[in-house]
Parts: C-alpha cells; sequence; structure tokens
C-alpha cells in the first residue's frame, strides 16, 4: 500500500524529476567546472542579484497562477471538464513544486550575495537550481497558458 501512494507521487511530479534528471546531468557532466566560477567576483554579485530579483517576480506569478486555478469557479463547463484529467493536479502540483524552487533559489542568491569567493560545490548547486527552477517555470508558464486559452475559448458563456 505504501509503495503504491510512493509510486503514484513519483508518476505525479515525473516532470520535476525528469527536468531535474537533465539539469543535474547538464551542470555536472557537461563542464568541468562551472560556469559562474571563471566570472569575476563582481560579475557573480551582479548575478545573484538579478536573480534574487527575478525569483521575487516569479514567487508572485506563481502564487496568484496557482490562486487563479485553485479558486476558479466549478459549475463552469469548461473548468469541470479541465478538472476531470490528470492535468489539472499535475499544473497545480508542478507550480507549487516550482513556487517552492523559486523560494529556495531566492534564499540562495542572497547567500551567495554575501560570499565573495563562492565554493565549487556552492556555484554547481547554484547552477543546478537555476536551471531546473528555469526550465520548469518555463514548462508550467506553458501549461498556464494553455489552460488560460482553453478558459478563454472554450469557457465562454453566450448572453441573451
Amino acid at each position: 500500500m505504501q509503495e503504491d501512494k510512493l509510486f503514484r507521487r513519483l508518476v505525479e511530479m515525473r516532470h520535476l524529476l525528469l527536468i531535474s534528471f537533465i539539469s543535474a546531468a547538464l551542470t555536472l557532466f557537461v563542464e568541468a567546472t562551472p560556469l559562474m566560477a571563471g566570472f569575476s567576483a563582481g560579475s557573480r554579485h551582479n548575478i545573484f542579484y538579478a536573480v534574487a530579483i527575478l525569483a521575487v517576480v516569479f514567487m508572485v506569478f506563481l502564487a496568484g497562477a496557482i490562486v487563479f486555478l485553485v479558486t476558479r469557479d466549478n459549475n463552469i463547463p469548461i473548468i469541470k471538464e479541465l478538472q476531470l484529467g490528470e492535468s489539472w493536479v499535475l499544473l497545480v502540483k508542478n507550480m507549487a513544486a516550482a513556487l517552492l524552487l523559486v523560494a529556495l533559489l531566492a534564499v540562495i542568491s542572497v547567500i551567495g550575495l554575501g560570499r565573495t569567493f563562492p565554493s565549487v560545490q556552492f556555484l554547481r548547486l547554484y547552477e543546478w537550481l537555476t536551471l531546473t527552477t528555469s526550465m520548469l517555470v518555463g514548462m508550467c508558464s506553458y501549461f498556464f497558458c494553455l489552460v488560460l486559452y482553453k478558459i478563454r475559448v472554450y469557457g465562454k458563456t453566450k448572453v441573451v
């Protein structure tokens, strides 16, 4: 019984797992040293600063998108139809995971701002987290736009 629950949860988060493995392969096996290790301290500081600001902006976007999806009126036929499938739950769960990753990225970016010479392991973790978060936010944004499109196009009611 426990194995079934674990397997079901792993299947529900398959997009996050796949993206994590792809970005881990890219950051660990493609480059011998982290890309940011070759940057000057000032350039790294600017990157940490910019990513921290962008992470906060994406946190607001994702939180708003999750609230929008969860609080939709269930009496609208297109919403009922969308919620019948697995994709609605997957989208909300992946957006929640993206929200957590973006929050973690913001925290690690602020930590990186305080380090003049961060370790190679820190930079490798930062690059992995940035790549994973970027791909997951991109995927969630794309699917969120598809949901909005379906709600807009197929959710119109005729006014007499």
